[in-house]
């Protein structure tokens, strides 16, 4: 009878299995803190996106405002220059285009 077991020793294969879990550990770790950088600086994109979006709507609606004076007979028109405009670009940033 062999009674000659293949076992890990204390300090053969069992220090090779930490060190292998360490190294998997510190490249989730790594993964982990790139895609956290990637989803903040996608948010403060996206934020950038809607605040010139707001801006521009609120640009076009003070415009609207100057033609329906210049030129009442416009003024369905211009209200939906200024809606299609809005709506484009909120779809846009939703769907991640721009």
């Amino acid at each position: 009878m062999n009674n000659n077991y293949d076992l890990p020793t204390a300090i053969g294969e069992v220090p090779s299995l930490r060190e292998d879990l360490s190294v998997l550990s510190y490249e989730k770790a790594e993964e982990t803190y790139a895609l956290a950088e990637l989803n903040s600086l996608r948010d403060k994109l996206r934020t950038a996106l809607v605040k010139q979006a707001m801006d521009n709507t609120a640009m076009l609606a003070a415009v609207e405002a100057t033609y329906n004076q210049l030129a009442p007979t416009g003024k369905d028109e211009y209200r939906l220059i200024v809606r299609a405009y809005a709506r484009m670009a909120l779809t846009e940033i939703m769907r991640g285009d721009l």
